[in-house]
């Protein structure tokens, strides 16, 4: 009985000792082996533009498709949605993963990330329509998220170097060329061939007011191909607020505030080729230079100039108004003039199809007094005959953002406006709304209420 029992003890004691052995060797195991890093989330469907009740279809009962680009990192789905109600018709699934950096008329550009997703490993061209890659360029990974699209060229702005244009092939990707701007040069638009640059340079003597700045503003034009400096106007004391070219023209709006803080607006018209001054007005004028920063860019088409300057009115700027112009671009000449109501200021400015859209704030004023005022504003949006100023209609903006029409495109009289996440289809002559999408953030989808895309995804109107 003794052997058996101390028998039993030996076969207990070898188990217990076999599993402390397996353990030690299992964590001797564990901390020699390497941690591997987790997976990047997979490639695939964001999930987005599948929020419907009834099967896609392939093609829009009118023929016209709006297409637009959800981003939710890392992934990016085209969609596309009938024009004329909304309905999903279909979507691809990119499979790529990137930022997207910009667009042209039917080409999306996204700057193709690694593995880890913070290095850029390439530039990607795809195409708008069925998502199929166009191109990838690893020598393009770097260059840079800015770029000017015109004629079939890509003008890329910056990259490794601040001050630098890279010229790129619309079609295939391939670099043609690159150059660098004048010091403290900064692109704004290629028209022509022409790319026009603002050049900012220190100011030798301060003028002894602060508005006048400290810096000397000049335009200069290159030849946006090679770089060549055609010509360089310089500005002494005005700000170059916007620009505009047609044609064989450069148009430029500019602004000056006196010691007194007396604002002047002043337009000028270029020669395109050799930089000389056609004619150059004062536009208006006004008591407060502050309005400055409400000034909508100019637009140009055919013959007509169209701009837009706040003033305040006679006893201060209890209620500030707009003055809405358009100007023979011959010689400047006032074709007609247009002043808002008291309290109603123009906020942007957009001209497309004989039309401009505006956004314009109101002000309604409960009280006022000579020295304090209660008052209420809120936002509308307008459009007016380009002939002749005249509202056509006006309505309550759906949405609270000023810049209404700051993502506007205007195609076969209808208007497709994306602000934010929230996509508005009206139509061009009556202002009606015809459609509208928003994100999935607090409505469930249903056959009324259909969703395409959450809160946290970035969308981009592609356009038609």
């Amino acid at each position: 009985m003794r052997f058996m029992a101390s028998k039993h003890i030996s076969r207990r004691r070898l188990i217990l000792l076999l599993g402390i052995c397996v353990l030690l060797f299992s964590a001797m195991t564990c901390q020699s082996a390497p941690v591997k890093p987790s997976p990047p989330p997979p490639f695939g469907s964001t999930g987005q533009c599948q929020a419907h009740t009834t099967a896609p279809t392939t093609t829009a009962a009118t023929g016209r498709t709006l297409s637009i680009a959800v981003e939710k990192r890392p992934n990016i789905t085209l969609c596309h949605l009938a024009a004329q109600d909304g309905t999903l018709l279909r979507h691809e699934d990119l499979t790529l993963h990137g930022d997207i950096i910009g667009q042209t008329e039917s080409t999306l550009y996204i700057q193709q990330l690694g593995e880890a997703q913070r290095q850029p490993v390439a530039l990607c061209a795809i195409s708008n329509h069925d998502g199929t890659t166009r191109w990838c360029r690893k020598e393009l990974a770097y260059a840079g998220r800015d770029f000017l699209s015109a004629q079939g060229l890509l003008y890329f702005l910056g990259g490794s170097s601040i001050a630098s244009v890279t010229v790129v092939n619309e079609q295939d990707g391939r670099i043609l060329t690159s150059y660098r701007l004048p010091s403290d040069g900064s692109p704004q638009m290629v028209v022509s061939g022409i790319l026009y640059v603002k050049i900012f340079r220190p100011r030798p003597t301060p003028i002894p007011f602060a508005q006048a700045g400290d810096t000397i503003e000049s335009v200069c034009a290159l030849q946006a191909r090679s770089g060549q400096q055609l010509w360089c106007q310089t500005f002494e004391t005005r700000h170059i607020e916007s620009m505009a070219a047609f044609g064989n023209s450069l148009y430029l709006q500019a602004t000056e505030v006196s010691e007194t803080y007396y604002g002047v607006v002043f337009l000028y018209a270029l020669d395109a080729l050799s930089g000389q001054i056609r004619w150059n007005i004062t536009l208006d004028q006004h008591n407060d230079g502050n309005f400055f920063q409400q000034l909508p860019p100019i637009f140009v088409e055919g013959d007509n100039l169209y701009a837009s300057i706040a003033k305040c009115d006679p006893y201060g700027c209890y209620k500030p108004f707009s003055v809405l112009y358009a100007l023979r671009t011959t010689d400047g000449i006032q074709r007609w003039r247009k002043e808002t109501d008291p309290g109603t200021t123009i906020k942007t400015l957009m001209l497309a199809q004989n039309m401009l859209y505006t956004t314009i704030n109101k002000v309604i004023f409960e009280s006022l007094t000579s020295t304090t005022g209660t008052y209420v504003s809120h936002g509308e949006r307008e459009a007016r005959s380009a002939t002749n100023g005249s509202v056509l209609w006006s309505q309550k903006s759906p949405f609270s953002d000023q810049s209404f029409w700051s993502n506007l495109r205007v195609d076969h009289g209808m208007l497709f406006l994306l602000q934010g996440r929230a996509l508005w289809v009206g139509q061009g002559a009556s202002g009606k709304t015809l459609w509208s999408k928003t994100s999935c953030a607090s409505s469930t989808p249903s056959k009324e209420n259909q969703c395409y895309w959450d809160a946290q995804a970035l969308v981009w109107l592609l356009g038609t």
